[in-house]
């Protein structure tokens, strides 16, 4: 059985393939590509779980303590592109099974 991770990240209009460029790169799928209540536009990827913890759970992890963020990183609003998948600090990730 499969077991899955899954993360969302935003999109910049104008970066939009260069950002999905990078997250697939690193062996995640777009699944969707959504419009978020603030006129964003939001991306949902998933790919196989292959460890005990998400890649992007850690790095999600590791942002919140402020580990690799300066207080510089763009959000959602800003315009910055994340360096990796999950570095944004706006990141979901969420662990299914495939049944």
């Amino acid at each position: 059985m499969t077991s899955w991770e899954y993360v969302t990240t935003p999109l910049m209009i104008h970066n939009t393939a260069a950002i999905l460029n990078n997250w697939g790169s690193d062996g995640w799928e777009l699944v969707q590509i959504v419009t978020n209540e603030q006129g964003g536009i939001v991306a949902y990827l998933k790919r196989p779980l292959q460890g005990a913890e998400p890649a992007a759970a850690a790095a999600s992890a590791a942002a919140a303590n402020g580990s690799w963020n300066d207080g510089t990183a763009a959000g959602p609003e800003g315009t910055g592109v994340p360096a990796a998948p999950g570095e944004d600090g706006t990141s979901t990730v969420v662990e299914t099974d495939a049944r």
